[in-house]
């Protein structure tokens, strides 16, 4: 007898569908991606002045919309315009200028207004190439429109800090201020909305004249609608397609980075099968830990969350409502009875009666990983004799620092409060990477851009290549036979491909593991 186990951080693209390279069959990304590149990189005759892309006839329809929103700063703002910001170079002068970036000036407002949810649950996309906005832009004048109608005149019913409002785009930003952002002067702060407002039009129109030069026939807008097909609108359904085709025989599902609305449809789509569990306090920033458990296995109606147990020592960490769920539940009374299938994996005489089930995801960098782990293990401590299972986005990396966790380091902890993983004592484990992706040079972070030829070579500490995720269990309690990774969905992990894929909905890979009581 055994568990099956599988941990999977369904998370990938958000907002923009540019913004990491994809694994794209379509020979036509590749050549999109490498002229995007080349401009950034090697601009030449083609980096002119920004007031040849983004015109004064432009500018004066912006000044007229600001000014009706009774802003302060738009003449101030029309001043640089004139002086300064018309005058540089789009790429030298424009994108690649790192004061722009430590001032916010452009990722501030697009973080904004890229993707907004509204209260009827749908999103509003702003014009733009890194948005998930499906209108046409296969010209300048045509966009502009469509910008400054979403920007301006859009009313949208939207909740901010426990209030609705009903407001246009615009009305959702806010000052970039100073004391946060020490680039931006004081007198900069003062007009930063009309400002940001400004570098944003100027950023997205840009990008527009960018990927028109790289694609005169259009073909980008294709592309860009496939991809936010596949990994956006119908990813809900993927991720449930890749559960059921490739892991029907998975006992206990742990999920990371889900959103409610994805909670929903698993649950509904897979009520046979398992039930599912969510945290009571879900996410602000709707990338919830979930657990999906088998009915035949586990009794529902026994489930308790325990997760406000470990949070109470977790405050001063990086840890949100929604990353952690732990759980207390036990077997099911009817489990292994002839009607349930292949569901008696884990009955007999010493099948275990009680279970202690956590799912997490960790920060960026894994450094709030460890002291999750420990508030855990306290909450462990305290029911002994409940079988323990937890599998994680650990959010470890190849190479430990004090800025991010190491897997190493990780592992020797565990190992030394009483934890075994799916990994096993393989010391070359932690080459068994469980993402793979870099950013392009089409997103507003271009410091953070990897070239394409450096995506493969190992030379960018830019690309996320990292063994992050786990599934732990007491030492005393389970061996693991056998782990497998998976990138392409059907069960098989292809090695060097990023991913997602047009095909893997998630940039994690989906890990499995067969767990034996020890005997």
């Amino acid at each position: 007898g055994g568990i099956t186990a599988i941990s999977w951080n369904i998370a990938a693209i958000n907002s923009n569908p540019f913004e990491y390279w994809l694994t794209h069959p379509d020979e036509d990304y590749a050549k999109l991606m490498a002229s995007v590149e080349k401009f950034i990189l090697e601009p030449a005759e083609q980096d002119v002045r920004v007031g040849d892309v983004f015109t004064d006839e432009m500018w004066s329809e912006l000044k007229a919309l600001m000014e009706k929103e009774g802003w302060p700063g738009v003449a101030e703002t029309e001043s640089m315009w004139k002086d300064d910001l018309s005058q540089r170079r789009i790429v030298s002068g424009f994108m690649k200028d790192k004061t722009i970036g430590d001032k916010r000036l452009a990722s501030m407002p697009d973080r904004v207004t890229n993707a907004i949810g509204t209260m009827d649950g749908s999103v509003a996309y702003r014009p733009t190439v890194i948005s998930n906005y499906a209108g046409e832009m296969r010209s300048l004048a045509a966009w502009w429109d469509a910008w400054c109608g979403f920007m301006f005149k859009t009313p949208l019913q939207v909740e901010v800090k426990g209030k609705v409002l009903s407001t246009a785009p615009c009305g959702l930003l806010g000052k970039i201020r100073h004391s946060k952002y020490p680039a931006i002067s004081e007198a900069e702060e003062a007009i930063s909305i009309p400002l940001q407002t400004l570098s944003m039009a100027v950023f997205d129109s840009i990008l527009l004249h960018l990927v028109s030069l790289a694609s005169p026939d259009g073909k980008w807008q294709a592309l860009k609608q496939e991809i936010v097909n596949t990994l956006l609108l119908q990813k809900d359904a993927r991720v449930v397609d890749v559960l059921e085709r490739s892991y029907a025989d998975a006992d206990c599902v742990f999920l990371q980075e889900a959103t409610a609305r994805f909670a929903d449809y698993a649950e509904s789509r897979l009520a046979d099968r398992y039930f599912l569990v969510r945290p009571a306090q879900m996410s602000a920033n709707n990338q919830n830990s979930l657990l999906l458990l088998r009915n035949s296995l586990f009794d529902k109606n026994s489930v308790s969350e325990l997760t406000s147990h470990a949070m109470s020592s977790l405050e001063s960490q990086p840890v949100a409502a929604g990353d952690l769920l732990l759980i207390a539940v036990s077997a099911s009374s009817t489990q292994g009875t002839p009607d349930t299938g292949a569901a008696g994996t884990i009955r007999g005489a010493t099948a275990p009666r009680h279970f202690l089930i956590a799912s997490f995801h960790g920060d960026t960098n894994g450094l709030a990983t460890p002291a999750v782990l420990s508030a855990v293990d306290s909450v462990a401590k305290q029911q002994p004799l409940s079988t323990f299972l937890f599998g994680l986005d650990a959010n470890t990396h190849s190479a430990g620092s004090k800025k991010q966790q190491g897997f190493a380091e990780f592992v020797k902890m565990f190992d030394e409060m009483g934890y075994s993983s799916c990994w096993g004592d393989d010391a070359g484990a932690g080459k068994l990477y469980t993402t793979f992706n870099a950013r392009t040079f089409l997103q507003p972070q271009l410091q953070k851009a990897v070239r394409a030829s450096e995506v493969h070579a190992g030379v960018s500490a830019l690309v996320d290549k990292n063994p992050k995720d786990f599934i732990l269990f007491r030492s005393t309690e389970f061996v693991s036979l056998h782990t497998t990774r998976d990138n392409t969905g059907g069960g098989s992990f292809v090695e060097d491909m990023v991913f997602p894929t047009v095909d893997f909905p998630s940039d994690h890979a989906v890990i499995k593991t067969q767990l034996v009581p020890c005997s």
